[in-house]
């Protein structure tokens, strides 16, 4: 199965190389292409959430699906980063680090991020096989414990998930390093209006955490370089 998995440490130390690099330039004049990353952070993944109904959530694993929906729009020239020609699946479990690497670009005026969650096609080979089944398609699978019991939710539509960058960022072409990262979290998927967590087992709270999935993104960006 293709994945786009990376892990924190290859991210940070891409961060790393792209500042010292860059630094290195300064003091001899030359320029290196502008580095442009957009990733993925599940906040409070891997730890246990206790609600003020002394509900307890724990989530060991999240997947989801992203096709050629998922665009980055370049404000100056009105284009959009090249988009993936394939179905993908990003993927987070206990081994596999946190933030994840989506997309990447150079430069250009940096607007809106539409992150395309969308059903799993069937047959495949990018998509984990428990995407499909013999009567449905899941777009996103969340795996963890709900008050000590073992959960797997499967959500069953697809949506957009719009995220402004404001301001818009406008990064040179050469040495600027930018991170976009998108936050969720499963706190934001799973808390009910009594303060409580809705129960990912039951079918009737399926609708409002679906919902709360859907609202639960956020775009942060950070300056990794500064002036150059």
């Amino acid at each position: 199965m293709k994945s786009t998995y990376f892990n924190v440490t290859s991210i940070i130390a891409l961060v790393i190389g792209v500042i010292t690099f860059s630094g290195c330039l300064n003091s001899n004049g030359n320029k290196i292409s502008s580095q442009v990353r957009f990733g993925m952070q599940v906040d409070d993944f891997d730890s246990t959430l206790v609600s003020g109904n002394n509900d307890s959530l724990f989530i060991d694993r999240m997947r989801f699906v992203y096709g050629d929906g998922s665009v980055v729009i370049d404000q100056d020239t009105n284009s959009v980063v090249p988009t993936p020609t394939d179905w993908l699946q990003f993927g987070l479990n206990q081994n596999s680090g946190n933030p994840i690497a989506m997309f990447s670009a150079s430069s250009g005026t940096f607007s809106n991020f539409v992150l395309s969650v969308q059903k799993a096609p069937t047959n495949n080979s990018n998509i984990d096989a428990d995407f499909t089944d013999s009567t449905t398609q899941y777009s996103m699978i969340i795996e963890g414990k709900y008050n000590g019991s073992d959960f797997s939710y499967k959500m069953d539509r697809s949506f957009k998930a719009s995220l402004e960058i404001t301001p818009p960022v406008q990064v040179p072409q050469y040495n600027a390093a930018y991170t976009f990262l998108i936050h969720t979290s499963p706190r934001l998927w799973f808390t009910n209006h009594q303060g409580g967590f809705y129960n990912p087992k039951t079918a009737d709270d399926t609708t409002n955490i679906n919902g709360n999935i859907e609202n639960s993104f956020s775009i942060e960006t950070i300056n990794n370089s500064g002036s150059l």
